[in-house]
């Protein structure tokens, strides 16, 4: 409330400096033959400046076409309707001073402007008027409808962004305790307790961390290697699984949750206890562009990231989060199936 009537007062303080500036600058070219004060105290004024009729016209046109045609007319796109109330209203303003100077010359008071130049000096500045407000006031509106769907835009990225994260999380969840299932009622071994603890601390990090505009890359990589390691309890420590992090991370950030469902698919679809087949997964940083590539063997032909949820979400969030500033490559080349991820800072 405070800063609205600060924003006001300074509009209206601004206004009247612009137009006090207008008013001295029209009377020092045509010349100023009595003020207001003297037309106001003199019963006997011989002569005044045209300017006198000439600026009220002037003020009255400008907020009455910036406030009510513009903001109601243009701002509505009512292209025709506004450009004929505006010609309506500038022809009654115009006539109005002609009157003014017609009454004004029937009383004998001097005006250093005939009939025909004042009309057409008071045409000229009334178009210039109209012109100049129409210009203002809808640099005006363009801006404040510019920041609301700015912000309506923001609202919108934020809620899909929410929702994403929101069906990304359970996903997970889902999988990994799938894993702990099946080691829990095959092998029957202590190795559980280790895989649940480890679960404890991966789940940590998507609900503290999930819902945050951007984290550390370090922290990133630790919930891979908390994962990794998650799947390395269930299938082995022999099995062929290639990570290639970063000991530095060059206090790069990133996104929360971005590699985790390409890793996840990985697991998903390219792990074979019968034929082992590599898993290999990277993350290089090159100045600022973070490469991420996550490769395996298509042991279940069932990959389809049109279907798959984990994925499209993941494609959504990198089109939300890093619009023109990455380039996701998934393709499958000799039963391989490689996903590239390039972000740029």
């Amino acid at each position: 409330m405070v800063s609205r009537l600060k924003n006001r007062a300074t509009n209206i303080a601004i206004h009247t400096i612009l137009w006090l500036l207008s008013i001295q600058l029209m009377f020092e070219i045509g010349g100023l033959y009595n003020n207001i004060k003297t037309i106001i105290s003199s019963s006997n004024v011989e002569a005044i400046d045209d300017s006198i009729i000439i600026i009220p016209i002037l003020i009255a046109l400008f907020y009455i076409n910036g406030t009510l045609l513009v903001k109601k007319l243009l701002n509505k796109k009512l292209w025709w309707i506004y450009i004929i109330s505006t010609l309506i209203l500038m022809f009654i303003l115009i006539s109005t001073s002609v009157i003014v100077f017609d009454i004004l010359i029937e009383k004998n008071i001097a005006i250093p402007i005939d009939r025909y130049g004042f009309i057409e000096i008071t045409i000229l500045l009334s178009t210039l008027t109209n012109t100049v407000s129409t210009s203002i006031y809808a640099s005006q509106i363009m801006f404040v409808n510019y920041e609301k769907q700015k912000i309506a835009l923001e609202k919108q990225k934020s809620a899909e962004i929410e929702l994403l994260s929101s069906q990304i999380n359970p996903h997970f969840l889902f999988n990994t305790l799938n894993s702990i299932y099946y080691l829990s009622t095959e092998e029957k071994s202590p190795r559980t307790a280790e895989s649940i603890l480890k679960l404890s601390e991966i789940m940590r990090y998507p609900v503290n961390e999930g819902h945050k505009k951007i984290v550390s890359l370090s922290m990133e990589i630790n919930f891979l290697r908390d994962f990794i390691d998650l799947q390395k309890i269930r299938l082995g420590t022999d099995y062929p699984i290639h990570i290639d992090f970063p000991n530095e991370t060059e206090n790069f950030h990133i996104a929360p949750l971005l590699f985790i469902p390409f890793v996840e698919n990985s697991f998903k679809y390219g792990v074979s206890t019968s034929n082992p087949k590599s898993i290999d997964i990277s993350i290089k940083i090159n100045n600022n562009t973070l490469t991420f590539s996550c490769t395996n063997h298509i042991i279940k032909n069932r990959i389809n990231t049109t279907s798959n949820t984990g994925i499209k979400n993941a494609e959504e969030r990198l089109k939300l989060l890093y619009k023109n500033k990455h380039n996701l490559l998934i393709k499958e080349i000799n039963n391989k199936h490689i996903v590239t991820l390039i972000l740029n800072k």
